[in-house]
């Protein structure tokens, strides 16, 4: 029997924890604390730390693709100067196409 896994399954375990680091990253640059960028994108210091190490390659593929860069940066900007919550799941859906792992259809139409 073939396993039913959903997208948005599928980000979860490997294009959200490096998103988000990418996205700490990102409000680190713009003079945000380790504290307060982690507590924006939602994870904890301690799950920053380990998902540096764990999610290396994932996060500088993300951070060196031109579009994806623009969309943290966006994203980040849109944090710092508190404008919104910013658009994390077509960041994702993109992220998704950086990675190498199926287009989520329900974003990219």
């Amino acid at each position: 029997m073939r396993k039913f896994t959903l997208k948005c399954e599928e980000s979860f375990y490997k294009v959200v924890p490096p998103l988000r680091n990418a996205l700490v990253d990102k409000l680190m640059e713009k003079g945000l604390s380790l504290k307060r960028a982690s507590s924006i994108a939602g994870i904890s210091i301690v799950t920053y730390e380990k998902n540096k190490k764990k999610f290396e390659k994932e996060i500088a593929i993300l951070k060196s693709n031109e579009e994806m860069n623009e969309m943290l940066e966006l994203t980040s900007m849109k944090y710092v100067n508190r404008i919104d919550e910013g658009p994390f799941c077509v960041m994702c859906s993109m992220a998704r196409v950086v990675l190498d792992l199926e287009r989520c259809k329900s974003v990219n139409k």
